[in-house]
């Protein structure tokens, strides 16, 4: 495609990178999920049972990012099925919890909640996402579902993440806000959304 679009060449290096890099990612992911699914199958197969719970299907997905469609497919080669309704059920609860949580802490009230607890420090993010899809950076800030300043996010928590640099474009009434991962020395973050509450702040939904 490249009379249509000569670009393409220029940055051909740049999207090989990229998807060797999603590739790599998308293995590791796997490798972890499997070694729970099939935890949660040997678990189900001792006490008699054929289906796997939809909440054990939504935690690999939620936590892990493991496809729904790879659990299915894994479960029938061993004999078992999804509680699929169970899943989508679960699926449908979280994306009402986000929606909730974007009405209690909108565009406003989380651009005061981050002015509150940085103080007198300079609260600026500088976003690269135009010229890169990965980028390193320091947190900032997080702060939890009503916007109060934690030092931590545990497993199964959600609330809001600034750093320093960040590839994450954040909506501001236009475009939606990218979706994600965001990874650290002591823990990974998924991130549901990212939105920009002011011209120089962008903050991610983890």
């Amino acid at each position: 495609m490249n009379e249509a679009y000569p670009e393409l060449l220029e940055v051909r290096d740049f999207m090989a990178r990229v998807i060797t890099e999603e590739e790599e990612r998308f293995a590791g992911t796997l490798e972890k999920g499997l070694v729970l699914l099939e935890e949660e199958m040997k678990t189900l197969k001792d006490q008699g049972g054929t289906v796997i719970p939809g909440e054990v299907a939504f935690k690999l997905y939620d936590t892990y990012g493991f496809p729904l469609d790879i659990v299915n497919d894994i479960s029938e080669r061993n004999g078992l099925s999804v509680d699929e309704p169970g899943f989508n059920e679960l699926m449908a609860q979280q994306r009402e919890r986000a929606k909730a949580a974007w009405k209690g802490a909108g565009q406003d009230s989380l651009f005061a909640s981050l002015m509150s607890a940085a103080g007198s420090d300079e609260l600026r993010v500088e976003f690269v996402g135009y010229a890169h899809l990965k980028s390193e950076g320091r947190i900032s800030f997080l702060l939890d579902m009503g916007g109060k300043p934690v030092k931590e996010l545990v497993e199964g928590e959600t609330g809001w993440l600034v750093s320093t640099y960040t590839p994450f474009y954040g909506e501001s009434g236009g475009q939606v806000g990218d979706k994600g991962r965001i990874s650290s020395q002591t823990g990974q973050a998924k991130v549901e959304d990212t939105r920009k509450p002011h011209s120089e702040i962008i903050v991610h939904h983890v």
